[in-house]
Formats: C-alpha cells, sequence, structure tokens
C-alpha cells in the first residue's frame, strides 16, 4: 500500500494526513528475556455493559435514566441526591428571586454585572466571549466557597436568579466542582442526562411533550434535509461523541489559568500539561476517524474550508437539535451559499469588570492573524507580548490557534479557531438564531466542523513538516528497539459465526436513553441508532532476544488501504474494550456497577464512546484496512497510566490518550517523553544503512516502514459493515447469522448513494 495516496493528491500532505487516522491504543506490558516465543494471555477486564440493541424493551438491562438515576443505578451517596437535585431542569426554566437578600444574592449580583444574561431563554453558547466572561464569575464564585454546602446553596441561587439559564448554570456548576477536594467522588451526570435539548432532535422533544407515546427512534431519517451528508447521521450525531466533545472543552477549558499552584483551589481548572498539543492530537484523531468513514459511505474526500475574504460556505446544514424546552427557537438553518460574513460583535467584561464592552471582530483581522501564524510557522519562531522571540513547539502553535488563555500573544495571532466558529455560527437563515457551531455541546454536528478543523489541523501540520523526521536508529526520538521484534499481527474477533481472520464486522443496535418528567409525571425511551462492532482482540507475536525482562508499550493505530494497493515468541493478546482513546460503550464511561459502583472522576464523560472505536467500513465485500504496531522501550519512553489502578481510583473507563489523566494540578499527559502522534506526526524517515529497500531509503509505504524497524508489526484488515440492528448478545446465533448474509450481497459502494 502507498503510504502517499490515503487522502489527497499531496504527498506530504497525505502522510501528515494519515498521521492521526491510527491512535487507537497504548499499553505497557513486560516482555520475558530471550528463549523461544511462547504464549502468554493477558487477561484483560471485560467487564464493561453495553445498552443492548433491538426493539425487546425488557431487555436492555441499563440505560441513562435523567433527574432520577444517573446511569440506571441507585446513588451511592446520600449527598450526591441533592446534587442531582440542584442539577434537575425538570424541562422548564424554573426558579425567581424573592423576598429579602441574602448573602448569595449579592455574590450573584456581583458576579452578573457587567454582560449578563437578560432572561432563562437566552440561548447561552460556550464560544461566546460574553458569556465565558459571565461564566467565569461564576465559576470563580462557587469555587471559591469554603464547604460544598456552601457550593450548593450558592449554586441554588445561581440557578433561580431569572438573568441565568440553565445551560449557563450547568456548564459554570461543572467547571467549578473540578477542582473542589469535597466534589471529587461526585456521581455527575452527562450533558444529555441534564440538558436534553442540547442533545435529542427538536422534533423528538416536541412529540415527548406532546403525545402518549412512550417510544422514540432517533435516526437518519430526521436529518433528510442535509442530502447526502446524513449518510453519516450515526457519526455526527452521535450523543456519546457530542458529550464526549462538550466534556472535553469542560476539563480543558481554554480560558483556564495558566498555571496551577497548591494555593490556586479559587481558580477552576488549571491549564494542564502539554494542553496545545492534546488540543490538536484530540480534534485530529475525530477528524481523521470522521475521514475514514466518508470513505466507507462513498462520500468525497473531506475538503478544508480555506479561509478568504468573501468566502461562500457551500455546505449546507439543517439541525435536528432546534428546540429548548419552552419551544424557542435556538439553533438556526444555514442553507447552502451563504457569504462568510464581514465581521461579528462581540461583548466582554474582561478589560474592566462590571462594565459590558462591546468590539466588532471583522473578517480581515481574522485573515491577518492567520498570516502572523503563517509567518511564525515559516520562522519556526513566535513573539509573546514583550516582543521577544522563542523556538515554536506543536503546544504553542495548538494555544496559539485556539486563542487559549495560553495563547502568547493573543493581539498577534488572535483565536482563529474560536472565531472561525463563532463567525460559521452567525450563518443561519434568521437574525434571531445561531447555528449549532457556537457551542461546544452541539459543534460536531456540523459538516462545517470538520472542515473547518481540517483547515486548522493543516496549518498546525505545515509546522510539523518542518521539523526533522524521528529516525529508526537516531536523532531525538529513534524508535528502532533492536531487542525486541514483532513477528506478526493479527486480529481476532470475538468468536462469531460470521468470523474469518483479520475481519472485523459493524452494525446498528439502538441505545437507549430513559427520561423522566417530573412535571408531567411521566417517563419516555428515546432509541438512538448508533454504530457498534464485535469485540475483538489484538494478537501480537513478539520475541524478547534479550536476556533479561524489558518493559514496552505496545501502540496501535489503523489507516485505511485507499485506491491504490501495490502487489507485492510471545503472543499478546490485547482486548479492542481496552482502548485508551474511547471510554464505555454505555453513555458516559461509567464501568458495570458489578466491579466499579460509581463515578469518582469528574471526567467520566471525557473519550470517544466505545462504538466508535473502529471505522464502519463496507457493506459487501468490506473495506480495506492497515493495522499497525509498534512496540517501543518503556523505560526509555514511559507511559504512565496503570490501567486498572487508576480505572479504580477513578471508577471510570478512562480514556487517556485524549483527555489526559485525572486530578486537579493533574499528574502529567502520561506519554511522558513522546511528542503527541509519534512516530506518524513527522515525515517519512530513512531506513538504515543496513535495511535494503526496493528504492532509495527514503521510507515511502507502510511496508518499508515495517520492513525497517523490527519493532514494528502490521496486518491488513477488512472491515464488513452490515446495515441492520444486531443485539450484540445475539451476534453468534445461527439464524442471525444467515439473516446477515442473505439481506447484504451488495456492491461496495451502492448506487443509491449518488441518488441522494
Amino acid at each position: 500500500m502507498s503510504l502517499f495516496c490515503i487522502i489527497n493528491s499531496s504527498p506530504i500532505s497525505l502522510y501528515i494526513t494519515l498521521v492521526l487516522i491510527l491512535v487507537l491504543i497504548s499499553q505497557t506490558l513486560l516482555l520475558p528475556a530471550c528463549g523461544k516465543p511462547h504464549d502468554a494471555d493477558f487477561d484483560w477486564e471485560q467487564g464493561l455493559n453495553s445498552v443492548d440493541s433491538g426493539d425487546n424493551l425488557d431487555d436492555l438491562s441499563e440505560f441513562c435514566t435523567i433527574n432520577k438515576k444517573p446511569y440506571g443505578r441507585s446513588l451511592s451517596k446520600p449527598q450526591d441526591v441533592e446534587l442531582i437535585h440542584l442539577l434537575t431542569n425538570d424541562f422548564v426554566a424554573t426558579g425567581t428571586r424573592g423576598g429579602a437578600k441574602t448573602k448569595e444574592d449579592k455574590i450573584v449580583d456581583d458576579a452578573l454585572a457587567g454582560c449578563p444574561t437578560t432572561e432563562k431563554t437566552t440561548p447561552f453558547i460556550d464560544m461566546d466571549p460574553g458569556f465565558r466572561s459571565v461564566s467565569r464569575k461564576i465559576v470563580n464564585a462557587l469555587a471559591a466557597q469554603k464547604t460544598r454546602k456552601d457550593v450548593e446553596k450558592l449554586a441554588a441561587a445561581f440557578k433561580a436568579d431569572p438573568r441565568v439559564n440553565y445551560h449557563l448554570f450547568w456548564n459554570s456548576f461543572m467547571k467549578a466542582i473540578q477542582v473542589r477536594d469535597d466534589f471529587r467522588g461526585a456521581e455527575l451526570p452527562l450533558g444529555v442526562e441534564f440538558q436534553p435539548e442540547m442533545f435529542i432532535p427538536s422534533e423528538v422533544m416536541t412529540q415527548i411533550t406532546s403525545t402518549k407515546d412512550d417510544i422514540f427512534l432517533i435516526d437518519e431519517s430526521l436529518g433528510k434535509r442535509n442530502g447526502k451528508e446524513n449518510l453519516l447521521f450515526y457519526f455526527r450525531e452521535d450523543i456519546g461523541l457530542n458529550s464526549h466533545h462538550q466534556y472535553w472543552h469542560l476539563s480543558h477549558a481554554f480560558d483556564s489559568k495558566r498555571k496551577c499552584t497548591p494555593k490556586d483551589k479559587n481558580v477552576y481548572n488549571c491549564h494542564e500539561d502539554r494542553r496545545g498539543e492534546l488540543f490538536w492530537l484530540m480534534h485530529k484523531t475525530i477528524l481523521s476517524r470522521y475521514h475514514m468513514d466518508r470513505l466507507a459511505v462513498c462520500l468525497p474526500d473531506l475538503e478544508e474550508y480555506r479561509l478568504t475574504l468573501g468566502g461562500v460556505i457551500n455546505t449546507a446544514y439543517y439541525p435536528v437539535v432546534k428546540l429548548k424546552p419552552d419551544g424557542t427557537t435556538v439553533w438556526g438553518e444555514r442553507p447552502e451559499g451563504m457569504q462568510w460574513p464581514e465581521a461579528i460583535v462581540l461583548t466582554n467584561d474582561d478589560a474592566k469588570p462590571g462594565v459590558c464592552n462591546t468590539t466588532t471582530l471583522k473578517t480581515e483581522d481574522l485573515v491577518r492573524n492567520l498570516y502572523h501564524i503563517y509567518g511564525a510557522i515559516n520562522e519556526g519562531r513566535y513573539v509573546d507580548t514583550k516582543k521577544k522571540s522563542f523556538a515554536l513547539t506543536l503546544d504553542v502553535l495548538g494555544n496559539m490557534h485556539e486563542g487559549s488563555d495560553l495563547t502568547p500573544n493573543f493581539d498577534v495571532y488572535g483565536t482563529v479557531h474560536n472565531m472561525g466558529h463563532l463567525f460559521i455560527a452567525q450563518l443561519t437563515n434568521s437574525k434571531d438564531t445561531t447555528g449549532v457551531m457556537g457551542d461546544t455541546s452541539t459543534a460536531m454536528r456540523d459538516p462545517m466542523f470538520y472542515r473547518w478543523h481540517y483547515f486548522v489541523s493543516n496549518n498546525i501540520d505545515e509546522f510539523l513538516r518542518t521539523l526533522p523526521p524521528h529516525e529508526a536508529d537516531k536523532g531525538e526520538f529513534p524508535f528502532l528497539w533492536k531487542d525486541v521484534m514483532v513477528e506478526s499481527v493479527a486480529i481476532e474477533e470475538v468468536k462469531s459465526c460470521l468470523t474469518t481472520s483479520n475481519s472485523l464486522n459493524t452494525f446498528f443496535k439502538k441505545q437507549q436513553v430513559k427520561i423522566t418528567i417530573p412535571r408531567l409525571n411521566t417517563t419516555k425511551r428515546l432509541l438512538f441508532k448508533s454504530l457498534d462492532h464485535r469485540d475483538f482482540n489484538y494478537v501480537i507475536k513478539v520475541q524478547n532476544k534479550g536476556k533479561q525482562k524489558v518493559k514496552g508499550t505496545v501502540r496501535i493505530f489503523i489507516a485505511p488501504v485507499h485506491r491504490i494497493v501495490k502487489p507485492g515468541k510471545q503472543t499478546i493478546t490485547r482486548s479492542s474494550l481496552d482502548s485508551t482513546v474511547t471510554t464505555a460503550r454505555t453513555i458516559g464511561g461509567s464501568l458495570d456497577g458489578a466491579s466499579i459502583f460509581n463515578c469518582k472522576d469528574n471526567r467520566c464523560g471525557c473519550g470517544v464512546p466505545h462504538n466508535l472505536l473502529i471505522p464502519r467500513g463496507r457493506e459487501g465485500s468490506g473495506m480495506q484496512f492497515e493495522v499497525i504496531v509498534l512496540i517501543t522501550d518503556g523505560k526509555k519512553y514511559v507511559w504512565d497510566f496503570d490501567k486498572e489502578k487508576d480505572e479504580k481510583i477513578s471508577g471510570c473507563k478512562l480514556a487517556p490518550v485524549l483527555c489526559s489523566l485525572p486530578g486537579f494540578g493533574g499528574r502529567k499527559y502520561p506519554d511522558l517523553t513522546l511528542p503527541m502522534g509519534y512516530p506518524f506526526d513527522r515525515l517519512p524517515f530513512k531506513a538504515p544503512a543496513d535495511v535494503q529497500l526496493s528504492h532509495q531509503r527514503r521510507v515511502e509505504t507502510m511496508e518499508d516502514y515495517v520492513k525497517a524497524v523490527a519493532n514494528m508489526g502490521l496486518a491488513r484488515i477488512t472491515i464488513t459493515h452490515h446495515n441492520l440492528f444486531v443485539k450484540r448478545q445475539d451476534w453468534n446465533s445461527r439464524e442471525n447469522a444467515q439473516d446477515i448474509k442473505q439481506r447484504h450481497r451488495t456492491h461496495m459502494c451502492p448506487n443509491w448513494v449518488k441518488n441522494l
């Protein structure tokens, strides 16, 4: 397979784009000393609960219950019951202030001076600087309280104030409690549990409160107006994926303080280790995963939206999530052909607290910021506010693009990423509405999210191309480990009637969310159509030629075999459930209550949902991919994550690759030494002199990589999609297998795709 035929026509761009289509798993293991390779079964934890699929709802063993029992379980701590009551929204804007002002009321008034919302029905857009300035003051007021009860009492006052809508309250409260030890271990809800209007289609929201139906299916039929893009409804509108994006930005807020100290407990969510680098990695991974599924459903390659003056956006989006509980429209529609705005008006009171300032940001200013960023990339250096010059790094560049508080010079480099979101959000068919791109809980639903992030990602990749390639046996981070050899790589699906070697299967399931509406005294069941797959194992045969045991880290990647295919001992068994990129299949990432009872870390919602671990693949003959394995020296390149220990402490299925690790003040990013995306974050390397390639020493194919690096392996696999609902526990049944075989004798790219 040629490396340079994956995404588009530019070889260099192709390689960098391939890079983070890859990251799946990283895990530390011990390799016995020399001798013959032998089998060593790793008994990885298999206890993740999934929400079963199918129409027989009595078979569903676990679900999310809004306002009652998060994750379908009774709360293990009495104080968390009060927390749940505090967070309850009840689908209505409740709470009014009456009587004499209390101490809490005065704090509320001080916090809301400046740029407050005017009423509860005013939509809160979390990327808007004006709303962020209000939220920041609410957060700091809550975080500064002496006791947990003080926090809850003040939070209740904010919630009751007629100027604070629920989304503003929820967003601020969730940020505030992240820094408080007295909320560690609290069982916290996901956004969909307490902000259903941000995750549930408006058509269904209306039906929930106006019909007697108890069950509602949420699938692509609700998004028909979006044309061919609707083929990826299951991906863009996935509630777990959108919840992950919201929680990631809650955990890694771009307006956080620069540094943390033990005295900073009254300042929320201090910036963590390598935050700008993590911003690039997380969005790049999601972007690459989305791109693979575009290929799977035969959509054209993803095109970046390159910012220009007077540019036109030809990507329409008609949101399915559109209404607030009171029926007022929040998210507007964007027809095809709308022109990029010349300017947007922003408000904030950061310059002078208590005074609301209005500023106009012009597109030409945004373009100017971009040119300054391009200049920094070309020169490899940036300037700070004191006009001092420093060497540019990926971490600085990530913060520079997003415009986080870690940006070295806001006036020069601006906040290109965030402002792009807000400019696009302004493009709706009504002046009274805002597009979904304006809020982290909804932005990933819009196809423009991926085009805009492709643009941002490509800008950052331009810098990575200027860095010297990682070399096999020299340089800053050589990846050749001479004593360790990967002899073979294979994928084994957990026993199934359809299983063949190196073959994976995907299908759809119905993931249930149960909603209790107290004011209507009713409960509704929502069935979300979700992509899923059969669990599988990675089987990697490894030989350690050394004389002593060594500690290594297994890094597993995946890339599509696209367009051009050129002709041509120890066994590590690793469960797909142990991915360090995804969280649990169940919404929210909490583990099976039989083994771990509560979610003790506030980041349980961070992590790509496990049902989206692998690409969709194609129907019929399937779609080919390559799984790449690299084992790095665990002593030289430390991976500081103990899955069993850390997840026992947190109570969550953690996703440290994309979300880092829990803890106020934070542990460092677990890959302590290596740059994120390693080794595919840079251009191809030159093979060692003793490696004979069929061409020059510059590595050109993935096969070249494997040939040049003994501690690297590769497997060609096929992923086949079955376009029907399947109960995961029934996948092995002969009847179900025969049904699948009879119903899916289709072409690789069905003609009906082109006729949408």
